[in-house]
């Protein structure tokens, strides 16, 4: 069967990508696949995601804005069929795209992770915003294909948020299922004791030099790691903490948003960071 020629995994993690964002020219106009050599991997994969432009709610036509809608279920010019009949037909695809939404759900796609994101990119962008509406003065003004047309940035953040929750709430009644069992998440979102500890960073946005001031206690040892979005490690460091406030020299690291962990005898600590 097709099973012998494509990595599943790789096909529902992209389905459900276009299905969270209602990508409407997800299936039919913008998914692309590769192959690496035989030698490594035979399997055909789904990806990389792109153009996602008009996702989200942010289209005036083929429903963009229904939230409570299979996006693989419209009937629109060039949707592939194949995508829906895999999950309606094949009851061990339908499961394990049932159990990948609900493991994920618990890490990568909670609402706590999601909005972290919008807000670190919100971050990212905030010297730049005026500049940008500025320069292109369309708050508040309809431009193609826009469906919602807030008259501030704020108020297309909200817009943003809130549709996505209410993405999510279907999603869950058709997807979640609590049998299933968990796998492995990411570093920076898995489920780990979280304790009183706080830790503030400045500058940041930084260059990759900044500094940590906390109320871990003097004089334990604790591991400072540092991932990014897609859970990667890139830099980890064990320290001696003597005082409250520390440097800290990350000037390998790339332009990006990143998650930084420290992890004592006490637990997990978490923030975010900003690398220019």
């Amino acid at each position: 069967g097709y099973k012998s020629f494509i990595s599943t995994k790789s096909f529902i993690d992209h389905s459900m990508m276009v299905e969270l964002s209602r990508n409407i020219d997800g299936y039919r106009l913008s998914s692309y696949y590769h192959k690496d050599n035989n030698t490594k991997d035979a399997k055909l994969k789904a990806g990389p995601i792109w153009d996602y432009n008009l996702s989200f709610g942010n289209g005036d036509y083929l429903q963009a804005t229904d939230c409570n809608v299979w996006q693989w279920g419209l009937v629109c010019p060039g949707n592939p069929v194949w995508w829906q009949l895999m999950y309606e037909r094949d009851s061990v695809y339908h499961q394990d795209y049932k159990c990948r939404y609900t493991n994920w759900r618990k890490s990568v796609l909670s609402w706590n992770n999601i909005e972290h994101m919008i807000d670190s990119f919100e971050q990212t962008v905030h010297y730049d915003i005026n500049k940008n509406f500025k320069r292109w003065p369309i708050l508040g003004q309809y431009t193609w294909p826009n469906a919602y047309y807030p008259p501030t940035y704020s108020q297309e953040i909200d817009t943003l948020k809130n549709w996505i929750q209410h993405r999510l709430q279907w999603m869950d009644t058709q997807l979640l299922d609590t049998s299933c069992a968990p796998f492995p998440v990411p570093n920076f979102v898995a489920n780990q004791k979280q304790n009183s500890n706080t830790i503030n960073i400045y500058p940041n946005p930084s260059k990759g030099s900044f500094s940590i001031s906390s109320n871990i206690k003097a004089g334990t040892t604790a591991i400072i790691n540092i991932v990014d979005l897609a859970g990667r490690d890139c830099y980890t460091e064990i320290k001696n903490i003597s005082n409250s406030t520390f440097d800290m020299n990350a000037n390998s690291l790339k332009a990006g948003i990143y998650m930084l962990r420290i992890q004592n005898k006490d637990g997990v600590s978490v923030a975010k960071i900003v690398i220019e």
